[in-house]
C-alpha cells in the first residue's frame, strides 16, 4: 500500500500540472469568444478536464498527499447536520438510521473532507443495497487504542465513526483487496475503484486508520479511527468571501513549469492585475529586488530554490508580504508542517478560484 501510494501521489502530481494548463486555457478561452459552437466544444472538454481533476485528487487522498485543513471537529454534529443530504443522497429505498454516543469527544480533521468522506460510504452501502436495507453511523469514544490497531496508530484516544450496511457483504478475496485503488467489483462505468482508497488516505494522513468488517450476506461495517483532540475551535474564524476588484495592483507569479505559468500569468491579467513571471526562485528575487508587488503567487515544488525557501527570502526583507502558494500535492509530503498555516491555491485551479484567493489575500493584508 505504501509504495503504490508513492506511485499515485507522484503520477497525480504531474498530471495535475498538466491539467491546470489545460482547465485554465479553456477557461480563458470560454471567456473570449462567443462562437457558440468553439464555446460548446470548449465547455466539453473543460468538464472532462474536471473530471481528470476530481480522479486525480482521489489518488492524492489515497496517496495522503492531499492538502488537509484540521481543525478540531465535533464529530456527531458533522454526522447530524448530513443526515439530510445523505438520505436524499441514497434514496427512498434505504433508510438512514443515527447511533451518536453521547459526549462524543473532538476529533482533529478537516470537516469538509470528513463529510466527502461520509457521503462516500454511504453511497457504497447503497450499491450494496440494490433491494433496499439499512445505513446506520455510530460514533463513540475510544480512551486507548485496540490491540488489533497498535501497528498503525500512536498511543492515545481515538474517536470512531462507523458506517454499517444490511447489504450483500465482501467475500474474503474482495475483502482482501477493497482499499486498493482501481479495484471495484461494480460494473464497467459505475466506479472507478478508488471511494475506499480514498477513505483509507484520508484516514491514516489524518493521523488515524479505517477497518472493515464483512462477511458475505452480513452486510459490511466500516469505521474511521481519527485522533482525539482536546483544542476548542474559534469560534470568530469566518471564511471570507472575496471578489477581485479589478485594480492594477501588480503580483508576482513563480513557477518552472511553463505551461502553467503562463496560464496562470493570463488567468491574473484577466482579472485585472499586472503580472510579472519568473520561471524560478532566483528568478523571482531578482524581480523583487526590481519592483514593488502587493503580493506573490509561488508554486511549492521547484528545482533550486523551492517556493517555501523562496517564501522565507521574500518574508525576510518583506514580512508584510501577501503569499499564495500553488500546490500539486506532492509538495504536501515535503513541506506538510510548513504549509499548514499559509494559504494555498489547489492545482488544477479555475479563474473563479484564482480570484477570490487573491482577493482574499490583499484584503487581509489591507486590514491589518
Amino acid at each position: 500500500m505504501e509504495a503504490i501510494g508513492q506511485l499515485t501521489g507522484g503520477i497525480a502530481h504531474d498530471f495535475n500540472n498538466l491539467l491546470t494548463a489545460v482547465i485554465g486555457s479553456l477557461d480563458l478561452l470560454l471567456r473570449r469568444t462567443d462562437d457558440e459552437k468553439i464555446r460548446r466544444l470548449a465547455s466539453m472538454a473543460l468538464q472532462a478536464g474536471e473530471r481528470g481533476a476530481t480522479l486525480t485528487a482521489q489518488l492524492l487522498s489515497f496517496s495522503r498527499r492531499q492538502h488537509l485543513s484540521p481543525v478540531p471537529v465535533e464529530p456527531n454534529q458533522v454526522v447530524a447536520s448530513m443526515a439530510d443530504l445523505l438520505a436524499r443522497s441514497i434514496g427512498a429505498a434505504v433508510t438512514v438510521e443515527l447511533d451518536l454516543a453521547d459526549d462524543v469527544w473532538r476529533a482533529m480533521v478537516d470537516p469538509t473532507q470528513l463529510e466527502v468522506v461520509l457521503l462516500n460510504l454511504a453511497i457504497n452501502a447503497r450499491d450494496a443495497m440494490p433491494s433496499g436495507g439499512v445505513v446506520r453511523i455510530a460514533t463513540r469514544n475510544l480512551a486507548a487504542v485496540p490491540d488489533a490497531l497498535t501497528a498503525e496508530l500512536n498511543p492515545g484516544a481515538y474517536v470512531a465513526i462507523e458506517v454499517a450496511d444490511t447489504g450483500a457483504g465482501m467475500t474474503p478475496a474482495v475483502l482482501a483487496r477493497a482499499f486498493e485503488p482501481f479495484f471495484t467489483t461494480k460494473g464497467q462505468g459505475k466506479g472507478t475503484g478508488l471511494g475506499l482508497a480514498q477513505v483509507y488516505g484520508f484516514a491514516r494522513q489524518s493521523g488515524g486508520t479505517v477497518r472493515i468488517v464483512s462477511a458475505e450476506n452480513e452486510g459490511t461495517v466500516i469505521t474511521l479511527y481519527l485522533p482525539r483532540t482536546t483544542e476548542v475551535a474559534d469560534p470568530v474564524a469566518i471564511e471570507r468571501l472575496a471578489q477581485a476588484t479589478g485594480s492594477r495592483q501588480r503580483i508576482l507569479v513563480v513557477d518552472d513549469d511553463n505551461d502553467v505559468r503562463g496560464v496562470a500569468a493570463q488567468m491574473i491579467e484577466e482579472i485585472g492585475y499586472q503580472v510579472v513571471a519568473a520561471a524560478s526562485g532566483s528568478e523571482a528575487l531578482t524581480e523583487f529586488g526590481r519592483a514593488s508587488f502587493d503580493l506573490v503567487l509561488t508554486d511549492v515544488v521547484m528545482p533550486g530554490m523551492s517556493g517555501v525557501d523562496l517564501a522565507r527570502r521574500i518574508r525576510a526583507v518583506a514580512p508584510a508580504m501577501p503569499l499564495l502558494f500553488a500546490s500539486g500535492y506532492a509538495d504536501v509530503a515535503t513541506f506538510g508542517d510548513e504549509l499548514a498555516a499559509e494559504t494555498v491555491l489547489k492545482k488544477p485551479y479555475r479563474i473563479g478560484e484564482v480570484a477570490a484567493r487573491i482577493g482574499d489575500a490583499l484584503s487581509a493584508e489591507s486590514a491589518q
